[in-house]
């Protein structure tokens, strides 16, 4: 993974909080897997889908898309039990 650079989170020198920066290349490897992700949930591979999702958050973690996508596999899947166990 991209190690991204440390940054300060406001102006002021003495302060101990800082963030991750993404870099270009961690925003472009997040991408893709954002990508792999929606190609397994399109699939139904609910699992593989929250691992990519996974992936672009370790790599892009201020990114509030990539937690987005990953509850929406997780919902499926429980809806899809859920209907099956209704069904019976």
């Amino acid at each position: 993974m991209a190690e991204a650079p440390v940054m300060p989170v406001n102006d002021d020198p003495a302060d101990e909080e800082y963030v991750k920066v993404p870099t270009e290349k961690a925003n472009m490897l997040a991408e893709k897997s954002k990508a792999k992700g929606n190609e397994a949930l399109k699939k139904q591979d609910f699992e593989q889908a929250v691992t990519s999702y996974s992936v672009a958050i370790n790599l892009v973690p201020t990114n509030h898309v990539y937690y987005r996508h990953t509850y929406s596999p997780q919902y499926r899947r429980r809806a899809l039990i859920l209907l099956f166990f209704l069904q019976q």
